[in-house]
């Protein structure tokens, strides 16, 4: 079954330059397993396959959304390709930028002469400048999702299905947004703030999870690891273990379709998170049995046995499930280690 649902909000920002800028368009698919849709509407594989779909969801609300450009935004960006785009003056360049502080391709190719002149502060500012003005110009169901619900033909009732917040950016209104997402990314690590820089990673994941257009994937996995909080190591390993993520390519008329763990980066990263876990637990299980200890010599008690044992069971528990994913990553891709001696010198 497949129910399609229409709805275009336009967006009128206090300032007013942003009323002429961009508004927000949200086509609803949602789909059930075990059957097939014949159209594609513009939606791109493998979101028009069902058998890709995530099984452990068999309901799923796929929601697009597209910026369009208002007539007076059109007009400025036909102006700003035919005089300034190709003439290579940066003057001309920044002077259009101020004129029209809500045109967010100009000041993005702005931004990229600020970081490619060193002044990274300068080019960061235009960014999170873009990144406003486009989130302003959104949906709120874009930024905040919530559940979707349907009445579906097979139980008539209201049904709670997944909601997929996606956006294609292969379309040319919604190339700016996924490379000002990027570009947040790269430079918020080599300022040191590498949750900032998972936090928008996860984000631009999950506009497009399945194709991935930005190539986050081969990097997210670093920022998770590299944050050193237990909560990102549990989101590193949950979202491995949950296959909700799909590694999907085409190439003419072949289709491949796979797990996370088919990349060798997380391959090896599943496995040492699952590590870094068992050392959390170690220490969860030091804190519990000082904590016995201080009580016993206080109540006179003897430690629970059976408690340690559990706690004993579930710390070998992680370490061998670690020793089993690194086990895999080297049989899957025994080259990785070579690389990583020959990187660091080692002979």
């Amino acid at each position: 079954m497949e129910m399609e649902m229409e709805e275009e909000c336009k967006h009128t920002n206090r300032e007013d330059g942003l009323a002429a800028a961009y508004t927000t368009t949200a086509t609803t698919t949602t789909t059930t397993t075990g059957t097939s849709s014949s159209t594609t509407n513009g939606i791109p594989w493998p979101y028009t396959d069902d058998e890709t779909l995530c099984p452990n969801h068999p309901q799923q609300s796929i929601q697009w959304y597209t910026f369009e450009r208002s007539n007076t935004y059109t007009s400025m960006m036909n102006d700003y390709n035919t005089y300034i785009a190709n003439s290579g003056d940066i003057n001309a360049l920044a002077m259009f930028v101020a004129d029209n502080p809500f045109i967010v391709e100009p000041m993005f190719h702005l931004a990229m002469f600020f970081f490619s002149m060193g002044e990274n502060e300068r080019g960061i500012e235009l960014i999170k400048r873009i990144l406003w003005v486009l989130e302003h110009a959104s949906l709120s169901t874009l930024m905040y999702p919530q559940d979707y619900k349907y009445k579906s033909k097979n139980n008539g009732t209201g049904a709670g299905a997944m909601t997929m917040n996606l956006m294609q950016e292969g379309r040319k209104e919604n190339e700016v947004f996924f490379a000002a997402l990027f570009r947040l990314v790269q430079t918020s690590c080599m300022i040191g703030c590498v949750a900032t820089s998972l936090a928008t990673s996860r984000f631009l994941l999950s506009l497009d999870p399945w194709l991935d257009p930005m190539g986050v994937l081969l990097v997210m996995d670093y920022y998770a690891l590299a944050t050193r909080r237990e909560d990102d190591i549990e989101f590193l390993i949950d979202l491995v273990e949950s296959d909700v993520i799909k590694v999907c390519h085409e190439s003419g008329d072949e289709q491949f379709v796979g797990h996370i763990c088919d990349m060798p980066n997380w391959s090896y990263s599943y496995a040492f998170a699952l590590y870094r876990k068992s050392l959390y637990v170690d220490d969860e299980v030091d804190d519990e049995s000082e904590e016995d200890e201080n009580g016993n010599e206080a109540d006179g008690e003897n430690i629970d046995s059976a408690t340690n044992n559990n706690d004993t069971a579930k710390k070998r528990s992680i370490k061998q499930q670690a020793d089993d994913a690194l086990a895999a990553a080297l049989c899957r891709f025994p080259f990785i280690p070579r690389l990583l001696l020959e990187k660091n010198n080692v002979n």
